[in-house]
């Protein structure tokens, strides 16, 4: 029932295209090969997506903006706790699907399922919707836009659900506002927010399925399990950029949050690392290099990246992207070394590859 839902609410936003040309419409094919190798955790997984990424503006005040489409993975995965992170899943998907309103020039709203990747920090928050209301109250000042952006939303999401059980004891609870400046001159770029969060009605299934990911919980076995702590905090995020080299860019990525009522050791999580860009070839070339730690109580093991390792873990990442924006072609290659900050018997050392590529097509 549910994949008819998103099915029927991707369809019938381009059906209102019909009417009127929509801004964009673009489909995106993508195979990617995700290898998880550890003592505990083992799995080889193969996926194929086509996405539709739509975007059309009614009136001056009102407009749409989907993401979604089919997912189809095989291969096999260890049973064992974390691993079933990975394993495979077909299902139809809405990554993000939202009308927008602009009742004023400074003031932008968001209804519906709403992707967290704008948070620019994996250990946080993984690239998901979340059911909610996003405002942006937006100020420019010369060269610099000064944002205040809040959201308020149910933080359950039907992919996650399919791939480490079903949350059926009621809604949990997400908000954040956060200051943003953005500022773009001729030799640097610089985007940063300052804000803060809370989680609120965190269930037991939750708990438990967290537990597994590194988190602190009590209970045992799969029910009567609850977080030892709740989660309320700041969270940050930095991009700097040079400009001025003859045939790259530099950047300096940064993302941090911190849970104020996790005791020491448990509280933080960190992203941080360079990135370089080629801007003169006819392939783009993007190396990010980075360095993470998310301690064990930094924020709900749940909603966090598989790629990262969820929580209780530290490691460092390499990844490089070739685009070709002629072909509208991406690939690349991804790879993730992790290893427990807190010995346990659910979590050990991990090595993850991930190999992908993309496909755009633009239909208008």
């Amino acid at each position: 029932m549910k994949a008819f839902i998103i099915l029927g609410l991707i369809f019938s936003s381009i059906q209102v295209s019909f009417a009127e040309r929509p801004q964009s419409l673009i489909g995106l094919f993508k195979i990617d090969s995700s290898k998880v190798s550890g003592e505990l955790n083992k799995a080889n997984i193969f996926g194929l997506s086509l996405n539709l990424d739509f975007k059309h503006k009614l009136n001056q005040y009102i407009g749409i903006n989907a993401h979604g489409g089919i997912s189809l993975e095989t291969g096999q995965s260890s049973e064992y706790v974390s691993g079933r992170s990975f394993r495979p899943k077909n299902s139809l998907n809405l990554k993000h699907g939202a009308i927008e309103l602009i009742p004023f020039q400074f003031l932008k709203l968001e209804l519906g399922a709403l992707n967290q990747g704008y948070h620019n920090n994996p250990l946080f928050l993984t690239s998901t919707p979340f059911l909610g209301a996003r405002e942006v109250l937006s100020f420019s000042y010369k060269q610099w836009m000064f944002e205040l952006d809040m959201i308020q939303a149910i933080p359950s999401n039907h992919s996650l659900s399919q791939r480490l059980g079903s949350i059926d004891e009621g809604s949990s609870r997400f908000f954040n506002e956060k200051l943003r400046a953005i500022g773009n001159g001729d030799a640097l770029s610089l985007e940063f927010s300052l804000g803060l969060f809370a989680f609120d009605q965190l269930n037991s299934t939750i708990a438990y399925n967290s537990r597994l990911l590194g988190n602190s919980v009590s209970g045992v076995g799969p029910i009567n399990n609850k977080f030892t702590q709740s989660y309320k905090g700041q969270n940050t995020d930095l991009v700097l950029t040079y400009k001025n080299f003859k045939y790259l860019n530099l950047s300096a990525e940064a993302a941090a949050h911190i849970n104020q009522n996790a005791s020491k050791g448990k509280s933080t999580g960190y992203i941080v690392g360079p990135v370089l860009t080629s801007k003169t070839f006819e392939n783009q070339f993007k190396l990010k290099l980075k360095t993470f730690k998310n301690e064990a109580d930094a924020t709900v093991a749940y909603y966090s990246s598989k790629f990262t390792g969820q929580t209780n873990r530290k490691g460092v990442s390499a990844g490089l992207r070739v685009e070709n924006k002629k072909l509208e072609l991406e690939y690349g290659l991804d790879t993730y070394f992790t290893k427990p900050i807190i010995s346990n018997s659910f979590q050990e050392s991990e090595t993850i590859l991930n190999l992908s590529l993309r496909k755009s097509y633009d239909f208008l």
